[in-house]
């Protein structure tokens, strides 16, 4: 874990959109991160974040669960069906609500991380810098993919589903329904192989196997085969195959949404 020091060299200054109803929490938490350094915007509920977000430019946000007129989830999910870049920000929940089925519940909405209530400075500072940092790699990674992978060489394919259906809206359904089922997949990926469950993530892996073989994302079934024959003693490589899978798995995601999805929601 950074210290804070060397946490604010890396980060140096952000801009903050905090969506918080209690004035109390409000208070607190834009009096930890203006003294970071950061210029901290305060959205009262999820519907304001969303005016605000729309208007300026946030490097994350932090966001309350429960809030009045629109709550955290909500305001997660409208932001991640945008059509623009801004779809993609850091979202960081700060809730009493963390345990393991809440977080699995805000990661299927699009939220990133979850900080818990009350707020530990020094926490709270790790992994906005933990997410940021990860947000730059993820980009460099789906940067170095968009290059692997051109109209030769697609990272997935709709042909077997074509061979079964000729109804584009029925294909446009599965589609949706693979592309919303990816944040829960993740989260429990990451919970379970983080843990060194790794019965747990062979029985993810087998989940995942049905639809990735329909879209023929052969890199995903390359890392599902690994994990679905694992030998519990071999943990590095089957972090490395679980790291591997996410990746393709949210790359692929994402190039459905740009290519496949530009009007559904």
């Amino acid at each position: 874990m950074l210290q804070p020091k060397d946490a604010l060299q890396k980060l140096g200054a952000r801009s903050i959109l905090l969506a918080e109803d209690l004035e109390l929490n409000q208070r607190l938490v834009k009096h930890i991160v203006e003294g970071w350094g950061f210029r901290v915007d305060i959205a009262d509920n999820g519907a304001i974040a969303l005016e605000k977000l729309q208007k300026n430019e946030y490097d994350l946000i932090l966001m309350d669960i429960q809030m009045p007129v629109m709550d955290g989830v909500e305001a997660t999910r409208q932001i991640r069906s945008w059509k623009n870049s801004k779809a993609d920000i850091l979202i960081i929940a700060v809730t009493a609500n963390s345990l393991q089925e809440d977080v699995i519940k805000y990661r299927a909405a699009g939220i990133d991380d979850v900080v818990p209530k009350p707020v530990n400075e020094l926490n709270l500072l790790n992994v906005i810098d933990k997410n940021l940092q990860q947000k730059k790699d993820s980009s460099e990674i789906h940067r170095t993919m968009e290059l692997t992978h051109s109209a030769e060489h697609p990272i997935y394919s709709l042909e077997l589903l074509h061979s079964f259906s000729s109804d584009e809206q029925f294909i446009k359904e599965m589609i949706v329904m693979f592309v919303n089922s990816i944040p829960e997949y993740v989260e429990l990926l990451k919970t379970h192989s983080e843990a060194d469950e790794w019965e747990q993530v062979e029985k993810v892996a087998h989940k995942i196997k049905g639809t990735i073989s329909y879209l023929k994302v052969e890199e995903a079934m390359a890392e599902v085969a690994i994990l679905r024959n694992y030998v519990a003693e071999d943990k590095r490589s089957l972090r490395a195959s679980t790291e591997r899978l996410i990746k393709v798995l949210e790359f692929c995601a994402a190039v459905m949404k740009r290519e496949l999805l530009n009007d559904a929601q």
